[in-house]
């Protein structure tokens, strides 16, 4: 095969492999490939070279998006917990505000729903806290929830 026969091989070969050729050019690089070993050995080793770096991509591709959402699915929780406490505790402040400065309520009334209150806040808050410090050492953080 004479040089510009084997340029042409060579990028018939490029197109070929990268999938944009038409019939026409299938058929001459067939015509080509079929008349040299070197080129069917070269050709060979390219379509391994671009199946494995296909197959790298993908699973690139993959472990990246994977990644992302994970991280994305942090930052919405953390942006949750965050609006979830301080609008319960704006709620808690009011209720207490009104609750105290209310004049027709008994006053063991106020004291007793203030109690209910405060421990029901405490309670909530504990519970946040611990999640939050379990959180790093869960074991099951692969697991789909």
């Amino acid at each position: 095969m004479n040089e510009h026969d084997l340029d042409r091989a060579r990028i018939l070969m490029m197109k070929v492999l990268d999938h944009c050729n038409d019939a026409a050019e299938l058929a001459e690089f067939e015509r080509l490939l079929a008349q040299d070993r070197a080129l069917q050995a070269e050709f060979l080793e390219m379509s391994h070279t671009c199946d494995h770096l296909e197959a790298f991509r993908t699973r690139t591709l993959n472990d990246l998006s994977t990644h992302a959402v994970e991280r994305s699915s942090e930052r919405v929780g953390v942006v949750t917990a965050a609006l979830v406490g301080f609008g319960s505790l704006l709620m808690v402040g009011v209720m207490l505000w009104l609750l105290f400065t209310a004049p027709d309520l008994h006053i063991a009334l106020k004291i007793g729903l203030g109690a209910v209150t405060a421990g029901a806040l405490l309670a909530f808050v504990k519970i946040v806290i611990d999640r939050l410090r379990a959180a790093p050492h869960d074991a099951y953080t692969e697991v789909d929830r």
